[in-house]
Parts: C-alpha cells; structure tokens; sequence
C-alpha cells in the first residue's frame, strides 16, 4: 500500500518541527556544521530540549534524553545537544559514544560524578548558571570548554581527564581542582577567573598552558606535581598567588607575566629550567621565593633587587656556584650539532617559540651582567653581603670574558690576551675586583719582601751592624710604597709605581668591608 504526502502535508509535517537551527564548530573534525533541529514543536515553535523556560517540564526532558542516549548507544552515533536548555541534570553511566554540547544552556545545577566518557565531549559555547561537579568521573578521550562559561563553583575532584580545553572560558566564581590526574595536555589558554582558583593534590602527566589568563582573584597551588612542560605566559595574575610545596619536572615558564599583588613560592621544586623573562612584579617587598635550588632560573628583564629570597637558597652546586644559568649556557659553548637540537626544538615548539627558554645564541652579554646586578643589589639591600660579593664577581668575570655585541649571536669570548692582560684582568688579580682584601696585602708583602732584597744585594751598607743591613732595604722599601722618599733611582720609581694600585685596591676593598660592617 502506498500512502501519498501532498505539500500541503509535508508543510504541516515541517510546521510541527523546531525551529532552532545553529551552525557550530566540531574541533575534532575541524570543520563547521549546521545543526537543524528535527524534534517536534512542545511549546513557542520549540521543541522540549530548546524551550527557553523549562520550569514544571524537567521530567519530560529527562525521559526524552534518556530515549535519545539509548539510541546513540545502540547505533553508536554521537549524541547533538546543540543549543539545549538543560534543568537539573546527573550524568552517572558510562557513554561511548561522542557527545556535542554547544551552545547549551545548563539551568541548574549539574553533576558528572561517577560517569564515564569513552569518546570525546564538547561543550564549545556553553554557559552553566549553577554549580558544576565532575567527582570520580573519567574522561577517556579529549574535553572541550572553549568560550564557556561557568557562573558558579566548577569542581574536579578525585577525577581522571584525557586531554583538555579550557580556550578563552570564563569563571565567575571558585574553580577548584583536586585529587584529579591529567593523563595528556591540558590547556587553559586565554580564560578569565573572577573568583579563587586552587589546585591541590593533583597530578598534570602532560604539558600545562595558563598563557593569557586574567586571574581577577587568588591563584593557590599546593602539592600538586607537573610532570610536563609547563607555561603561564603572558598572563596577569591581580590578586595574591601562592605555590606550595610543588613539583616542576620539565621546563617552567613565566614570561611576560605581570604580579600584581604579592606572590610566594614555597617548597617549590624544578626540575629543569624556569623563565621569569620580562615578568613583571608590582610588590617585590611582600613577596617570597622559598626554593631550594634556583640554580636553574634566570630573570632576563626583569627587576629582583627587590624580592625577598629565602636564606637557604642555593644558586648552583660547587662547580657552578653562584653562576646563574645564562652564563652556565653561554659557557657550554654549542657545536653545530647541539645548534642544530636547538633551533629545531625551538622552530617545532607547538606553542610560541617565546614562552620557551632563551637558547643561548639568544642571550646577550647585558643580559646576563643585569641579571648580576640585580642579584647584586637584592643581596646587600638584605644585609646578605658575602652572596652580594659574589654576584658582583661574577658580574666583573663577564665583562672581563665576554666582547660587547649587539647582534642576536651566540656570546663569544674575548681574545686571550684581552681576557688575561687587560685592566679589569689586573684588577681581578690585584683584589679579586675589589672584594679581597688578602690579595693587595700579598701583594704588599711580595712587593716589600723583593724590592728589600734586591736593595740589599746592589745597595749593601758596607760597615753597617746585621740589623742595620736588614732594616734599611726594608725602610726604603716601605718609605717608596708609601711615597715618603727622595731617591729617583730606578728601583724607587718602580716601587713608587706598582704601590698606587697596591694600596688603592687595599683602601677600596677595606671601604667595603667597613661600610657593610657598618650597616650590619
């Protein structure tokens, strides 16, 4: 039998259909596609799942979903809640199957506990108006919350993630995150947080983006452990952030990020090498560094005079002590082959090349001599006058090694004659740059104990006592080194000569010594 739909028929058939239509984004096909509702018309020419008010109907939705799920699961389809008006919802079962929400409305409060997704779930431009729970559930494959927004608490707790998206999200109050693990990459790249966001007890097993975040409220890491590559760059943090007791595997990056209020980091482990280039700290006199080694991190452009670190930080082992890691890479000295490494990690980085570690041809001799400097400054507005001597030796060391360049190079050294016969070179022998005052007494001494020996072999006192024959060489010695003789022979010249920078680096080191005595 044969049953025949005039238009007239199909029209009304078409009639009865909801009228919500929505072009949306599949990020895991890359390509775009329109979503044309085909439930039937339940209230206001939309259909159950699109009614705006869904007060007194929230069993109705809850049953047709269910239907809908079922099938998904028995025809292995995944599952469009494109645009959806969602009351108070719990996902509790296992879905194998991909699942779309974008664009949908979350009314009430909803709650993952429990779940399981096998597939991946999108939930591209949705908006929750209430609390949001994903406790004990796993996510097998990736998860999308890009351009979503959460205007209550959102809480991962006791949870196991695949991959994960938070692309330019917004948090109107507290996300917290604990006793979860993040088996792969996980990117909050661009999302803004109005209320506290804290970590604890969480393990990332992958990279970690928070590049272009604006933090309005509190930042609070505590024992959590980054076993990837992780970033904050670019980001500005407004309110207090606080990392304790945190485990860095890889690299970790703060470049051009912008503290505004105080920051303190306690406990703190790196694994590898840490970036603070271009960052910016507003209150260096609140904040606190408590990290064991900082051996690994360098502050190219960016101003720690001020900071506050702890007095058990250590900066290098025995070999590297007191050499900040610019200068350690400057000083490997990179064949062509290890360029070669370099530049490809660089060029293939799948992140900005900039969030990454300066490779060494990249690092500029004023750099690394304002990097001292500021240590420099840091240690003796602390009162901490022996690691500021230090600093400032390491500071002299590079101007007397290194040649001035402007070009974006690899650093090369001086030339031997320049780094060993110079006057900064003379300097460093005569006082260690002003730092040591043992040095210029050595040299006294040496100087003292040579000139009398050679006045009393060529200037003997023929009937002199033995007495007189010692103590007249060494008068005369002393009374040149202090500029108190007549004689012009050569030998007193000379004497007269090598005394000037003898005792002016004794007076400059003594100064010092004084001064910082002084102000202790």
């Amino acid at each position: 039998m044969i049953i025949y739909i005039s238009n007239t028929q199909r029209m009304l058939i078409e009639m009865q259909k909801c009228s919500f239509s929505r072009n949306f984004t599949d990020i895991f096909q890359k390509k775009e596609t329109l979503f044309q509702c085909d439930e039937i018309i339940f209230k206001s020419n939309y259909c159950i799942f699109h009614n705006p008010d869904s007060n007194g109907n929230g069993e109705l939705f809850l049953r047709e979903l269910e239907k809908k799920i079922n099938d998904c699961q028995a025809n292995k389809q995944p599952l469009l809640c494109i645009g959806y008006n969602f009351p108070k919802i719990s996902f509790q079962k296992t879905y194998d199957f991909r699942i779309y929400f974008n664009y949908s409305t979350f009314m009430d409060e909803v709650n993952f506990n429990l779940s399981s997704f096998l597939e991946p779930v999108v939930f591209d431009n949705a908006s929750f108006r209430k609390e949001v729970e994903f406790h004990g559930m796993t996510f097998h494959k990736s998860i999308s919350f890009s351009h979503t927004i959460f205007n209550k608490t959102v809480s991962f707790d006791g949870s196991k993630l695949s991959e994960v998206f938070f692309w330019n999200s917004t948090f109107r109050d507290e996300l917290r995150i604990a006793y979860t693990q993040f088996q792969k990459k996980t990117s909050f790249i661009g999302p803004t947080f109005f209320g506290d966001f804290i970590i604890y007890d969480t393990e990332f097993h992958g990279s970690l983006s928070l590049t272009r975040i604006i933090c309005k409220h509190r930042l609070d890491i505590e024992d959590t452990i980054f076993k990837g590559y992780v970033s904050f760059s670019f980001s500005n943090f407004y309110r207090e952030v606080d990392l304790t007791g945190v485990t860095f595997d890889e690299d970790l990056s703060f470049q051009s990020v912008s503290f505004h209020e105080r920051i303190s980091f306690r406990g703190i482990s790196f694994g590898k090498y840490v970036s603070f280039n271009n960052t910016r700290i507003n209150k260096p006199r609140e904040s606190f560094f408590g990290i064991g080694d900082m051996s690994n991190a360098y502050f190219i452009h960016t101003d720690i005079s001020e900071l506050n670190f702890d007095p058990h930080i250590i900066w290098g082992n025995e070999k590297h002590k007191y050499k900040i890691l610019p200068e350690r890479l400057v000083e490997e000295n990179l064949d062509n082959e290890q360029k070669k490494k370099w530049y490809k990690k660089a060029r293939n980085a799948k992140e900005n090349t900039q969030t990454k570690r300066a490779i060494p041809w990249q690092i500029k001799k004023n750099d690394i001599l304002t990097n001292y400097r500021h240590l420099r400054e840091n240690y003796e507005f602390n009162m901490r006058y022996e690691e500021a001597s230090q600093f400032f030796i390491r500071e002299m060391e590079i101007r007397r090694i290194y040649a001035d360049t402007d070009r974006s190079l690899f650093i090369k050294k001086k030339k031997w004659a320049q780094r060993h016969f110079s006057l900064i070179a003379v300097y460093n022998i005569i006082c260690n740059y002003g730092e040591s005052y043992k040095r210029p007494l050595f040299w006294i001494g040496a100087l003292t104990i040579l000139s009398s020996s050679i006045f009393f072999v060529f200037d003997p006192c023929n009937g002199c006592s033995t007495y007189q024959r010692i103590s007249e060489p060494i008068q005369s010695t002393l009374s040149d080194l202090f500029q108190t003789k007549s004689d012009n022979s050569i030998l007193d010249f000379v004497i007269r000569v090598l005394s000037i920078p003898l005792l002016g680096t004794l007076f400059i080191a003594l100064r010092r010594k004084f001064e910082r005595r002084f102000r202790h």
